[in-house]
């Protein structure tokens, strides 16, 4: 066996001793990366009445980067889309009811490559949403894998709503994966919920947040009875 493990970063290889304490390595990362550390799960008060912290997490070019510059009205393309690996940030507030909500959203942009972080970017997350492409039957090739890390690294799975996001659905006429088959796994994976949108056209992406805060907040108040 190689002494030595490769990550690629970019054009170049960086190499990382076996007996390197990977928490180590992840916090020298962000550190160089110069990424915040992720809030706690501890709600803040900043003229909201709860912050929530949301992790996007799926396949690569499933849309989940569209997605998030749809919903925060930034200029989009699908020849531009999805095309850088890392993770993204960024902050949208949501009104329910007399309500209103910071939602702070995190995006894993490439599981494949940035797995080793999930702990920590995952670190105080209340909700996830789990995004495939409707039209391509692979992005769904290791769904029970990617939910399952999830779960595993979030600090209380069984709190942790989880919604099933079909997005491109401006694709319909290329769909691979029929909406009765998603519905099938995200009950199979004790999923919170199946939405289909289309990052491109806007279409449910405004309803995809307001559910998932819906779900966060019945769960919060379930706890708190």
């Amino acid at each position: 066996m190689e002494p030595y493990k490769k990550w690629k970063k970019k054009r170049h290889l960086r190499t990382i001793p076996e007996a390197t304490d990977i928490n180590t390595f992840a916090s020298t990362f962000l550190v160089e990366k110069k990424v915040v550390e992720p809030q706690t799960k501890d709600i803040v008060k900043t003229g909201y009445d709860n912050t929530f912290k949301i992790i996007v997490f799926g396949n690569s070019e499933v849309g989940k980067r569209t997605f998030l510059k749809q919903y925060t009205k930034e200029v989009i393309s699908r020849s531009k889309a999805d095309k850088e690996g890392g993770v993204e940030f960024h902050t949208k507030s949501v009104i329910l009811g007399n309500n209103r909500y910071l939602l702070q959203i995190w995006s894993f942009k490439d599981m494949d490559r940035f797995h080793i972080f999930y702990s920590t970017y995952s670190k105080g997350a209340h909700a996830g949403l789990f995004f495939f492409d409707i039209s391509n039957l692979y992005s769904l090739a290791n769904y029970e894998v990617l939910i399952s890390l999830i779960r595993k690294v979030v600090e209380n799975p069984e709190s942790f709503p989880i919604l099933m996001i079909g997005n491109k659905l401006d694709l319909e006429k290329n769909r691979q994966v029929q909406s009765q088959q998603a519905i099938r796994i995200a009950k199979s994976m004790d999923i919170n919920g199946y939405i289909e949108c289309s990052a491109m056209t806007g279409e449910n992406v405004e309803e995809i947040f307001i559910n998932i805060v819906k779900k966060i907040v019945e769960i919060s108040r379930s706890i708190a009875q």
